[in-house]
């Protein structure tokens, strides 16, 4: 979370003034000095430590003696905490610069991630008002390569089509009359044509009427009476 990481390094930073500044004072601190000016007597039991030892010093400046070793006690370990304090700010820098170069890494890639989301919506906008769904760059010219393939196929369907239709039309065998048909037909030839029966009915009184038999027996018999 980028505001987690901010947080701990304006922590850092923080804690990390804080030692530096300790550091600091702890290091102008001169104890000496400040023995001497506090402590009169501070020069000469400390010449006769150096010369005679402890056991040599009086009594009654015992306590100057307590103090002199109380205070460069605290003296080194302010020392070896001004090292430890100077490790450490060392190390913080180094871990706020690494914390530092992954929090802009996140900016960038979040700014990163607005921006594309932005453009998501603008262009979605924009396909929206036009009427056309949006589609990606790559999208959009696979699916033209899409369509152009399907037109042409599209195109070349027909003719196959067509020429599969003729040839299994030509392929298809004929098929036969519906017995009704042919039958309903003979009907009508049979009733348009007479039969033989009428044709010789037809023809006896035909030869039974003819005028040349009749009158030539009428002649003859009227010829005899005369």
């Amino acid at each position: 979370d980028i505001k987690a990481v901010e947080k701990w390094l304006t922590l850092s930073k923080a804690e990390r003034k804080e030692m530096t500044l300790l550091a600091t004072k702890a290091n102008e601190i001169d104890w000496s000095a400040d023995m001497l000016t506090k402590i009169p007597a501070f020069i000469d039991v400390d010449a006769v430590i150096k010369e005679k030892g402890v056991s040599a010093v009086h009594a009654k400046e015992q306590w100057v003696v307590e103090l002199i070793n109380v205070k460069r006690a605290i003296a080194s370990k302010d020392k070896d905490l001004c090292a430890v304090v100077d490790e450490t700010v060392v190390i913080a820098k180094k871990e706020e610069a690494k914390v530092s170069s992954c929090l802009d890494k996140l900016k960038a890639s979040k700014e990163e991630v607005i921006n594309t989301l932005r453009i998501i919506d603008r262009e979605e906008a924009k396909a929206v008002r036009n009427g056309k769904p949006y589609l990606d760059e790559s999208a959009a010219t696979s699916g033209a390569a899409a369509t152009a393939a399907a037109a042409v196929q599209s195109n070349r369907k027909p003719r196959n089509s067509q020429n599969r239709a003729t040839e299994l039309v030509v392929s298809e065998p004929t098929i036969p009359e519906e017995p009704s048909a042919s039958i309903s037909e003979g009907d009508e030839a049979a009733a348009e044509q007479p039969t033989t029966a009428d044709s010789e009915a037809a023809a006896v009184p035909a030869k039974n009427n003819t005028p040349s038999a009749v009158p030539r027996e009428q002649s003859t018999v009227v010829e005899m009476t005369l």
